[in-house]
């Protein structure tokens, strides 16, 4: 038998000692930018850490090789704008993107099937087991309850993917509907406030797992005076594609500046067909009008001014509602300055105004419109005149009609009184004239 080296009772010291060692590099503290900062001067990741103390008020990032320091409440501050910018993409995409970027394949409800009668097959047996006297009374409540609210969640979200298979959409129109509840949130001087709350809210577990997703690396130097830039970020794959199958549907905005040096909104890689769906939408809540502003493809002479210059309001009194860079010929990435031109979506708050009703005649010739006379139509559509024009036409069409049938009647010598002594003819004959009348307005006045 060997001696050992070491008494049972030094090994046993040694060991309650090796775990007070580990509990020691537990980590308590959380960092928001933890394996995301990268040392500006080497290009390493930077490790994090906390002071000590009760307090435990600052939180750092530091390089060990270039002794660089930063704190973790001055990087958050220099990085808030691009921040919000952030929580504003994943806000816009749960309520309104969400079908866009959706994966086809996320929408088959196989997994979702399977999770559901797994928990189904839990809640039978606790069931069983509590009827059996396994379990008690209280741990079966427990257990049922959490069961059930598995359950909820899950049947829910199979019925959002279920309605996500059968819905209809148009890009356009979500991004209509996205654009005039942020104007309204802007106006109301509550758009920055309502961004800012979001982030304020999360813990800094949530805002770890936030950042998480969005950043590959972030890099942020301290100058000699001790203030924090911004020197690169670095986005994550996912994220790059959503941004890019966002651009591809024309539903992507950034902002350019104004000779004003004022920041326009501004959506890019949108094709005429995305433009007219835009602005239909667009028109449900505004007198919407489209202006082009720069031929970006036509050759440029003599001197030319760098920025555009943006009214916004115009003499019309319409306000500036965005920007568009429209796409002529294809949406190929990167664009080409040939290939563009910048339009300005400008809106007027709508008159209060009885809502138009179309009869027939009305249907009839907005039907026509839409499929012969799309150029008209686009016009008309695009500067407000259109409902107007409808209007007129199904009245004068009702009108014309009357006077046809009257005439008509006159001509063939049907009067009131043959109503009475001989209805089937009079109904005949009345219906041969509106037949008679209605070829004659279609062609008149409808179908030209």
């Amino acid at each position: 038998m060997v001696e050992p080296i070491i008494t049972r009772a030094m090994f046993e010291d040694v060991q309650i000692q090796k775990e007070k060692d580990q509990r020691a590099y537990c980590r308590d503290r959380v960092y928001i930018f933890m394996q995301k900062m990268k040392c500006p001067k080497c290009g390493k990741l930077m490790g994090s850490k906390g002071t000590g103390g009760k307090k435990k008020k600052y939180m750092y990032y530091h390089c060990s090789d270039c002794k660089i320091y930063l704190r973790e409440d001055l990087i958050e501050k220099q990085v808030m704008p691009m921040i919000i910018d952030l929580i504003e993409y994943d806000m816009t995409v749960k309520k309104y993107f969400y079908p866009v970027l959706a994966d086809k394949k996320e929408k088959n409800t196989d997994k979702l099937d399977k999770e559901i009668n797994t928990l189904r097959n839990q809640k039978s047996r606790i069931k069983e087991a509590y009827l059996k006297e396994i379990v008690d009374v209280e741990e079966f409540s427990k257990e049922y309850k959490a069961i059930d609210e598995k359950l909820e969640l899950l049947e829910q979200k199979r019925i959002e993917t279920i309605d996500l298979n059968r819905q209809s959409f148009s890009p356009q129109h979500l991004m209509a509907d996205r654009d005039v509840e942020k104007e309204k949130l802007i106006r109301s001087n509550k758009f920055y406030d309502m961004l800012m709350a979001e982030w304020k809210n999360k813990d800094k577990e949530e805002k770890q797992e936030f950042i998480s997703n969005f950043l590959e690396s972030i890099t942020v130097e301290k100058d000699s005076k001790g203030d924090y830039k911004l020197v690169n970020m670095k986005l994550r794959k996912t994220f790059i594609e959503q941004i890019y199958k966002l651009m591809q549907n024309g539903m992507f905005d950034m902002t350019i500046a104004d000779e004003k040096d004022k920041e326009v909104r501004t959506t890019v890689m949108m094709d005429k067909q995305e433009l007219q769906e835009y602005i239909e939408r667009l028109n449900d809540y505004y007198e919407v009008s489209y202006y082009e502003v720069a031929r970006l493809d036509e050759p440029k002479k003599g001197y030319q001014k760098k920025y555009l210059t943006i009214d916004e309001t115009n003499d019309n009194g319409e306000k500036l509602f965005k920007l568009v860079e429209l796409i002529t010929d294809d949406k190929k990435y990167p664009q080409k300055k040939a290939n563009r031109i910048v339009g300005a979506i400008r809106v007027k708050e709508r008159e209060k105004e009885e809502k138009i009703i179309l009869n027939k005649y009305g249907r009839m010739r907005l039907k026509f419109l839409k499929e012969n006379k799309k150029a008209e139509y686009t016009i008309m559509f695009m500067n407000g005149t259109l409902n107007k024009h409808l209007k007129e036409i199904q009245e004068t069409a009702q009108t014309r009609i009357n006077i046809l049938i009257e005439q008509l009647k006159q001509q063939n010598n049907l009067t009131e009184e043959m109503k009475n002594t001989d209805q089937l003819y009079w109904v005949s004959m009345m219906n041969n004239f509106k037949n008679v009348a209605e070829e004659i307005i279609l062609n008149e006045l409808i179908y030209v």
